[in-house]
């Protein structure tokens, strides 16, 4: 087989053309399932002015804002008059877990103040109860079984009482099924 540079540079931009075509297709066919494809169920706690409700919207995901949950009424008013959730739970530590809706995108923040290098650092025993609100993340998982969940925190929980906050939670975590958990 011989090599024709001339030849192949004719045949550049019918090439190009066709794998347009081609990406013009897929994007099409792309698009049209995504719009047919019922909406992502999304619940947040403890996630203050509501940054992954801002995400999905920002890249167009669409979505049923199924319930969010803030002790801060700041945050409860801003995302009550952002993003409307279906239900608003004013503090997660009261709720019933059992009666929450099958999701498949959870995202949490529980409370850093508890765990972090800038707070006391009084982890699960925190004077404001602060420290067990992870629990309650943990139950909100267990019975809403997301396909995925995130849950943020902040600098100083790896290293919280030499690690054993950690590990708790990681323990914690290992216990639900199905679940690959990175951090």
């Amino acid at each position: 087989m011989s090599y024709d540079k001339d030849a192949r540079i004719s045949t550049l931009p019918q090439y190009m053309k066709y794998l347009d075509s081609i990406l013009d297709d897929d994007l099409d066919r792309i698009i049209s399932r995504l719009n047919n494809q019922p909406k992502l169920r999304v619940g947040t706690d403890c996630s203050g002015i509501d940054a992954p409700i801002h995400a999905l919207k920002l890249m167009n995901v669409p979505f049923q804002y199924e319930f969010a949950s803030d002790i801060d009424k700041a945050a409860k008013t801003s995302i009550n008059c952002n993003h409307q959730p279906r239900m608003f739970f004013d503090d997660i530590m009261t709720r019933d877990h059992t009666r929450l809706p099958k999701l498949d995108l959870y995202c949490a923040g529980f409370p850093c103040q508890s765990f972090s290098t800038l707070g006391k650092r009084q982890g699960f025993d925190d004077t404001k109860n602060r420290g067990t609100v992870f629990f309650h993340c943990y139950e909100t998982i267990k019975n809403t079984q997301p396909k995925m969940f995130v849950l943020e925190n902040v600098k100083g929980l790896l290293s919280h009482d030499k690690g054993k906050t950690f590990k708790t939670i990681m323990d914690y975590l290992s216990r639900l099924k199905g679940y690959f958990i990175h951090y």
